[in-house]
């Protein structure tokens, strides 16, 4: 079989991409060479221009790392847009297993905010990952115990009772998502109007 000079050069770019997943988990723990190239040989990138949805299908068989950018997961209810996650760097997401989110009334849905760089985790791979390497163990308590801190974070957004009390918090939180997510998604996730949003940011600019 002949491998094409362009053939090549897409796996190159591929791999150096999948190296920023490697760099992120060997932070956690030291990943042996065999266990990496397998990661290298197995997963793929996948990259979304802002405003693009990403494939349903790709969530049935993979969970997603971010590589680069910011990705709002969001629901469509009685005709409204509620955006209910956003997603950055070096988070995983993927299709719940809640069922609230599986069925067709309230499927669950994700959009890139930016320019997107995404690795696919083939699910079949992470748990023969998991059975192979106990490293595995090291790295799924920290991808759970940072996905409890943002499902905690995210849960608290909702919860406290004035607009102003939100928008502080996030920005207090993650300031950066100001400047990467569009006003009319943050409002959603903030759950006011944007017209209130557009407000409070006019407020903390006269105030600074």
């Amino acid at each position: 079989m002949i491998i094409s000079a362009q053939s090549k050069k897409t796996d190159e770019i591929n791999i150096s991409k999948i190296d920023f997943f490697l760099r992120f988990i060997s932070s956690i723990c030291e990943i042996p060479p065999a266990m990496s190239n397998k990661i290298i040989a197995k997963c793929r990138v996948q990259e979304l221009k802002k405003g693009d949805l990403l494939n349903a299908d790709v969530l049935e068989l993979n969970v997603v790392f971010i590589s680069l950018g910011v990705i709002r997961g969001f629901t469509m209810a009685a005709g409204k847009d509620i955006t209910l996650m956003i997603s950055q760097e070096t988070q995983l997401i993927g299709a719940s297993s809640l069922d609230v989110f599986s069925r067709n009334d309230y499927a669950l849905c994700y959009q890139a905010m930016e320019d997107c760089c995404l690795v696919l985790l083939p699910i079949k791979l992470l748990n023969q990952l998991r059975d192979q390497y106990k490293q595995m163990d090291a790295i799924n308590d920290r991808f759970i115990w940072r996905y409890h801190a943002q499902a905690t974070e995210r849960n608290l957004l909702s919860r406290l009772p004035t607009a102003m009390l939100r928008f502080s918090r996030l920005m207090f939180a993650d300031p950066g998502l100001f400047d990467r997510v569009q006003d009319k998604y943050l409002s959603s996730y903030l759950v006011m109007r944007h017209e209130t949003l557009s407000r409070l940011r006019r407020l903390k600019k006269k105030a600074s």
